[in-house]
């Protein structure tokens, strides 16, 4: 709980435009609160910002009942009550997960992105903002600088990322977590303390509590974090050379799969090489896992000189032909689904955004459904990429498969190109 009242530098109507600059192109924008102090900062800082600025977008609140904590629902209907009393559309969404076993943490936090940027997609909300600080980032540079990340892991946490086709908005990580508290000290708002932020059993909370042997050591946060956007100027600058160089040896095909040119790709420097692998491998399996980079750079080395027809790598397959590696998703790995009488719009796999005419009662993998020669797949088509591709089952007893069969109660398009395509075909 908030101790007593301190003074802090005041947020000004220049630096809240500076800070939420980043969310004007949206329309609709949800902000992630927790009911901890610096989601609730985040809220009452957008607050202040909407008020004067009539580009601002509209402002929805979410908070996530995980289950883990008694108190977890009190405090969800608790932000959103404070949420309201701003003048936000507010509300509680609910995770049950049962029994967990080990990585709580970030099973939790996969869950919490999952059920927030579903609800965005279905209400047509384009962004998430999340209250993530400076601390934080300075936090996820040691931790990764641990791990022995490259490049894009030690430039920790991203402005603007993606979850699921949603945009991800960090606008705080310039703000210190003191001057937050500080900010709901003067304005009398209440928070309530995870438990879990003080559990020396989770990374984050170790690294955390090594921040003042740091400081006396010399190395404070701020030069941390500003490490941690220099690297990432430079991670983003190979990530452009990288995604021009994909674009000239890629081909992107609708139905979910690439072909890679491999005499250009076997012309660049090593580190784009890496990229290159890296980013198909991750876009072809819909991004279900990050892979580690040793196996990114395994898998880049196999491109180059290995052997072996086929190699796997996050829910992604990569076929070695003569003139080309074809990259496409493993058959068999994507979940069944099964939507919602009034669904009419869902992602499938992360892989591909499918507009319903009508009910659709399951979506699966076409492998584990169609025996083969049922369906003829087109010849160009690898059969391991349509054994991939969505099987539909309507309510009215019709099925279809996109780029199977002939076009009917269903549209379907990738949820994103691979950096650097600008088009499918």
């Amino acid at each position: 709980m908030p101790g007593a009242e301190d003074t802090f530098r005041i947020f000004d109507r220049q630096e809240l435009a500076q800070l939420f600059s980043c969310l004007t192109r949206f329309e609709k924008v949800v902000l992630a609160v927790s009911g901890g102090a610096d989601s609730m900062a985040l809220m009452r800082l957008v607050s202040d910002w909407v008020q004067g600025d009539d580009k601002a977008p509209a402002v929805f609140v979410l908070s996530v009942d995980h289950g883990l904590r008694p108190e977890a629902g009190l405090e969800a209907r608790a932000v959103c009550e404070a949420a309201r009393g701003l003048g936000f559309e507010a509300h509680v969404l609910t995770w049950r997960p049962g029994a967990i076993s080990g990585a709580i943490q970030e099973k939790a936090r996969c869950a919490r992105y999952d059920l927030m940027t579903g609800w965005c997609r279905q209400n047509g909300v384009g962004a998430l903002a999340t209250a993530h600080h400076l601390e934080d980032q300075a936090e996820t540079f040691l931790m990764r600088l641990g791990r022995g990340s490259g490049l894009a892991g030690l430039g920790a946490m991203k402005a603007v990322s993606e979850w699921k086709g949603i945009c991800v908005v960090r606008p705080l990580l310039g703000i210190g977590r003191e001057r937050l508290a500080g900010l709901l000290r003067f304005h009398g708002v209440p928070w309530h303390d995870d438990p879990s932020n003080t559990d020396e059993r989770f990374e984050r909370v170790r690294v955390r509590k090594l921040a003042p042997l740091l400081d006396k050591a010399g190395i404070g946060k701020q030069a941390l974090a500003l490490s941690a956007r220099r690297l990432a100027r430079a991670n983003e600058a190979l990530d452009e050379v990288a995604g021009e160089v994909l674009a000239e040896c890629t081909t992107v095909f609708r139905a979910g799969y690439c072909l890679v040119e491999r005499a250009r790709f076997l012309r660049a420097p090593g580190e784009i090489a890496i990229r290159i692998a890296g980013e198909l491998a991750g876009w072809a399996g819909g991004w279900q896992t990050e892979p580690r980079l040793s196996r990114i750079e395994a898998l880049a080395d196999w491109m180059v000189n290995g052997t072996g027809r086929a190699r796997t790598l996050a829910g992604a397959k990569i076929v070695r032909r003569k003139n080309c590696f074809v990259f496409g998703r493993e058959a068999g790995r994507a979940a069944v689904l099964e939507p919602g009488a009034d669904e009419r719009r869902i992602v499938w796999d992360n892989r591909f955004v499918i507009e319903l005419a009508g009910r659709a009662e399951k979506v699966e993998p076409f492998g584990l459904v169609a025996t083969r020669g049922e369906r003829r797949r087109p010849q160009q088509m690898p059969d391991f990429a349509a054994r991939a591709l969505p099987f539909v089952s309507f309510a009215n007893g019709k099925t279809e498969v996109p780029f199977i069969d002939p076009p009917g109660l269903l549209q379907v398009q990738l949820v994103r190109l691979p950096r650097g395509c600008c088009r499918a075909q």
